[in-house]
Parts: structure tokens; C-alpha cells; sequence
């Protein structure tokens, strides 16, 4: 049984404007909601707000004199440049923030508090805002528009050094395959593929397929899946090994 209902927010029990004041999302746009650490977060702007730990919808310390390692957490970015952050990705024990142009990675050494969370910026690479970095395995998937057609990224920790990240075209042998307007990355890790739904042509799937082994990439092929005309591909999503899709005819 499912129910849908406005969340019923903890309210400030503590403290006052200065010393308790509101979370930086409040009147802003939010652009992201996850989980993670056992927390719920949110992306509005350039800053990344945390739930209180285990609480979810307790935005409010405990304490106005005393930080507590559970108490929420709210961080904002920092550049040269306006970030404005559009989504975050949960990712190998770190929390992946992307931005238009750059990326961020939230960490925290041992358990995640106020006290030792930190945003670091970590490389520059252009983003899809409008599109949603999807995790595989141990990479994670990205596109970035070109004149008229659109490369995907994979996104990847360096072997051996986990604190340098860095991205590769795995479009580069393709270049003119997909078309711009993709609007959803869909990932199985079941069967090694990454799907990409595009309004450029909204009767095809484009499908990656990828292996490795040895950490040694053996595979990374690209083809596509075409339901023919007067068919546009909505969107969709893999449960287990099945792909389910909602097509309008």
C-alpha cells in the first residue's frame, strides 16, 4: 500500500533565526533529491543540504550551542564561477555533485557529520544539466551536447588514486550516432548496458554495450533498437533484467 501526502517536516524546536536558521533551500529551486549515509538530501543552488542522520525529514540541529555528529548538514560549493548544482550521485562512498560545467565530490573521513564534511571540486567537464548522470558498476554515465550531436562521458575514479576522478568519450568512434535531446540514461548492470532515449529521434533506443574484465575494458559497442514510424519512446526503466517501456503510438 502506497500513500501520496504533503511531508509532515519537523519543526525548529531550538534556537532562533541566527542561531537555527533556515535551510538554504527554502524559497529556492530544488534541482535534486537523494539519499545518502542514511540521509535525505537535496541540491537547491550551489549548496548540498543533509537531513539529519536517520531523520529524514528533520532539516533543524538539535543543539543552538553544541554541533552534533547527526545533526544536518548544509555545505555549499565553492569556485571561481557560479555552480549552480543540478544533481547528485551517490557513488562509491562519496556523494558526486554535478554542475554545468564542473564536479564536485562531497567526503567525509569516517562517519558523515558537520564536523568533517567537505566539498571538493575534483574536475571540469561539460554536463546535460537536463539530464539525470546515471551509475554502472563502477563508473558513472553522463552526456554533453555538441552542435548537433551528443557525446556520453564515462565518468571514473582512477585506478588506485580513488581521490582523482576523470572521464572518457565513449562515443568517440561514433560521433554522429546520437542525435541531440537526450532526455534519460537507463543503466543494467545485469547485462552490461546503458540505454539512451533522445527526442532527435524519438522511435530509436541507442544501446552501449560494455564488458570488463580484469579491469580491462573487452568490449564497448554501439548499435540501436528502432520501433518503426509514428512510434515516440516516452521513457522507461529496467527492472531485474526486463526492460519495461512506455511508447505512444
Amino acid at each position: 500500500t502506497f500513500t501520496c501526502q504533503p511531508v509532515n517536516w519537523t519543526k525548529r524546536k531550538t534556537g532562533d533565526e541566527e542561531s537555527n536558521p533556515l535551510p538554504s533551500f527554502i524559497d529556492k529551486q530544488i534541482n535534486d533529491l537523494f539519499f545518502f549515509r542514511n540521509r535525505l538530501g537535496i541540491v537547491s543552488g550551489e549548496n548540498v543540504i543533509l537531513s539529519k542522520s536517520a531523520d529524514y525529514f528533520q532539516f533543524w540541529v538539535s543543539s543552538a550551542v553544541q554541533v552534533q555528529d547527526t545533526d544536518p548538514i548544509d555545505n555549499a560549493v565553492s569556485h571561481n564561477m557560479v555552480s549552480t548544482l543540478y544533481h547528485a550521485v551517490p557513488f562509491n562512498d562519496e556523494l558526486l555533485l554535478f554542475s554545468a560545467q564542473t564536479q564536485f565530490v562531497l567526503r567525509a573521513e569516517g562517519v558523515l557529520s558537520p564536523k568533517n564534511a567537505h566539498i571538493d571540486q575534483v574536475t571540469e567537464f561539460d554536463c546535460l544539466t537536463s539530464v539525470r548522470p546515471v551509475g554502472a558498476g563502477r563508473n558513472v554515465y553522463f552526456p554533453t551536447e555538441r552542435q548537433e550531436y551528443t557525446s556520453i562521458k564515462e565518468y571514473y575514479a582512477v585506478q588506485d588514486v580513488q581521490n582523482i576522478k576523470n572521464a572518457q568519450d565513449i562515443t568517440t568512434h561514433v560521433p554522429y550516432l546520437i542525435p541531440n535531446g537526450i532526455h534519460k540514461l537507463l543503466s543494467n548492470t545485469t547485462e552490461n548496458i546503458l540505454l539512451a532515449l533522445t527526442t532527435g529521434n524519438e522511435a530509436r533506443i541507442y544501446i552501449y554495450k560494455y564488458l570488463f574484465i580484469n579491469d580491462s575494458q573487452v568490449q564497448a559497442s554501439w548499435s540501436h533498437w528502432d520501433f518503426g514510424v509514428d512510434v515516440k519512446i516516452l521513457g522507461g526503466g529496467f527492472i531485474d533484467s526486463t526492460l519495461y517501456l512506455m511508447i505512444q503510438r
